[in-house]
């Protein structure tokens, strides 16, 4: 259950999710550590991050040039969605 204004809800799921564009497409962030979502919004993509979205900046633009990079709250069906999955199963080791 959510309880709050837009502004409290998405702030309380922090800033992890960036939008960007970059000259090479995805082969600029594909495989990139702390990468853990990425949507096609078709002239940008939107690309949910573990860490520093700054660090992840640094990165790209290392590797290629940026036209695009936004730090973007989540959207409300992206908090759904996470609020709603089944969590992740435990790792057993033998």
């Amino acid at each position: 259950m959510l309880d709050g204004t837009l502004a409290a809800i998405q702030s309380s799921y922090g800033t992890d999710t960036v939008r960007l564009r970059v000259e090479g497409g995805d082969a600029a962030w594909r495989g990139l550590e702390g990468v853990q979502l990425v949507r096609d919004l078709g002239q940008c993509q939107e690309v949910r991050f573990a860490g520093d979205p700054q660090d992840l900046l640094k990165t790209l633009a290392a590797r290629t040039r940026v036209h695009l990079f936004e730090v973007a709250k989540p959207s409300l069906h992206d908090i759904f969605i996470r609020i709603a999955a089944p969590p992740p199963e435990e790792v057993k080791h033998a």
